[in-house]
């Protein structure tokens, strides 16, 4: 660059002997080493300490109206491109949140909560100066390095955090902060394992970020991913396929970049994502132990210490997500006619259907019917849905009457017909406080002319090994009435 004329200027460094080579009008005038108070330099809108080698961070708030407009440019003035102070970023992207809910204009003076809820928060602002971060994440001979995130979800907010864990040759470890990111919950209602998850997605493409980062400069042992949620890490065990959309897709997202082994169970009070999920205030955030070194199981070597990882058991939240698989079986009358003309024996076309019938209730019920025999109540299933099908529509007219209780026409009053429990059309009569079966008392109505009707009577007929036509009228009135009885039954 000095051969095509482009000088660099301003050079600072944390080593006074780097910089001792640099002519003194090319360096940095802040960089100083010789003050005993530090000099800031401004880096990436972060205040860096050559001498302590620190990021720090400064707010000075500007004395103006309080409106909609000036709160924003405001809180855009906290630049935190790392997310070191998350805790805090949160709490104001809350009131941003609370502000475009209000609905007010942008030169409007916000409601007295609010205003409150602002000068508080910006009050506490000029403490981040007593933030110290060092810029150093890895220490010297190192023998292990490890990547740990964590991730939580409030109805307030979710968040993710990660650390390095390093240990050295003499066995010291340490952990560093190195980046974090929040978000809001949204206005919209959503239950707080679907907000955890939300957190677990986030924590996946952080950890993916970090990850990609580093690629050509370090290699880590292990990566960890921790949530204090035993329902997410439920969902994340199984397949995608197997949640309802919200959760499959999200599943599917956080397993193509994250492993399943990675994930473990952290307690809440040992999650540091925990705070970012609900905020703090600067002055609680530096005294916030937790969030700038992670929590205190990384600092022991012996993994013995770490969290117990639970049985994760499949509670009703885990449920809730389950896809359900429905199978929708749709006999049109057309069908049934069609099995009506194309086999000659009932039985035979009960039997079939009997098969599609169990089909259907085995797929909402694993439990049903484990025998390959059709039962006789599987058989009588059949025939009266065949039955209630044809008289849906030869006595369609009839049906709509019985329902509204309109007067019947002549034929058919002196039947007094009525539907039963199970939607059949019966004959009604006198015979109700009889001693006779209900069957007796109360026969199927059939239609006279119908290829249903002459299957039955055929069927009854060979039953009954081919009795005469009065034997065959008395056995058919035991579960059935039909008009013009003599007729069909002399073509029999």
């Amino acid at each position: 660059m000095r051969t095509g004329g482009f000088e660099l200027r301003k050079w600072a460094s944390n080593q006074p002997d780097l910089l001792s080579h640099i002519p003194p009008s090319d360096v940095q005038m802040s960089c100083s080493f010789d003050k005993e108070e530090p000099s800031f330099i401004k880096v990436l809108g972060l205040k860096w300490c050559p001498k302590s080698d620190e990021f720090t961070y400064s707010f000075n708030p500007v004395d103006r109206q309080c409106t909609k407009r000036n709160i924003l440019s405001e809180i855009s003035r906290i630049y935190d491109p790392i997310g070191f102070i998350s805790p805090v970023i949160l709490l104001a992207k809350c009131l941003l949140q609370k502000l475009w809910e209000s609905n007010i204009s942008w030169d409007e003076t916000p409601s007295t909560d609010i205003l409150q809820v602002w000068n508080r928060y910006k009050s506490e602002l000029s403490q981040l100066a007593g933030i110290r971060i060092p810029r150093r994440v890895i220490s010297d001979n190192i023998s292990c390095m490890e990547l740990h995130g964590f991730c939580d979800a409030s109805q307030t907010g979710y968040a993710a955090v990660i650390y390095f864990r390093t240990i050295n040759d003499s066995g010291q470890v340490s952990t560093f902060l190195v980046t974090a990111k929040c978000k809001v919950a949204p206005l919209k209602i959503v239950s707080l394992p679907r907000l955890e998850l939300c957190a677990a997605v986030l924590l996946a493409d952080l950890l993916t970020f970090v990850t990609t980062t580093y690629a050509d400069y370090l290699c880590f042992n292990s990566i960890y991913a921790w949530s204090d949620s035993t329902v997410v890490l439920a969902w994340l065990a199984a397949s995608p396929h197997k949640w309802k959309t919200f959760v499959a897709n999200r599943v599917s997202h956080i397993q193509g970049k994250v492993s399943n082994t990675s994930w473990r169970y952290v307690p809440s009070s040992d999650n540091p994502a925990d705070c970012a999920s609900r905020g703090l205030t600067a002055s609680q955030l530096l005294e916030h132990k937790i969030w700038w070194r992670g929590p205190n199981f990384l600092q022991h070597c012996n993994r013995d210490v770490w969290p117990a990882q639970p049985h994760l058991e499949m509670c009703e939240s885990v449920y809730s997500e389950e896809k359900q698989t429905s199978l929708h079986v749709s006999l049109e009358e057309d069908i049934i006619c069609d099995l009506l003309h194309k086999f000659s024996s009932i039985r035979k076309i009960q039997r079939i259907l009997a098969y599609v019938l169990r089909f259907f209730l085995k797929s909402k019920d694993s439990l049903q019917s484990k025998t390959s025999f059709i039962s006789s109540s599987e058989m009588r299933k059949s025939l009266i849905y065949i039955i209630r099908h044809v008289q849906r529509k030869t006595f369609s007219d009839i049906i709509d009457k019985i329902l509204s209780n309109a007067l019947l026409p002549k034929p058919f009053r002196k039947l007094a017909p009525f539907l039963d429990s199970e939607g059949l059309v019966r004959v009604g009569g006198r015979l109700n406080n009889s001693n006779f079966t209900y069957d007796v008392k109360h026969p199927i109505l059939l239609p006279k002319s119908h290829r249903l009707t002459d299957l039955i009577i055929e069927w009854i007929h060979q039953a009954n090994l081919h009795p005469g036509l009065k034997t065959l009228h008395c056995l058919i009135l035991q579960q059935f009435w039909i008009h013009l009885h003599e007729v069909l039954y002399t073509n029999v």
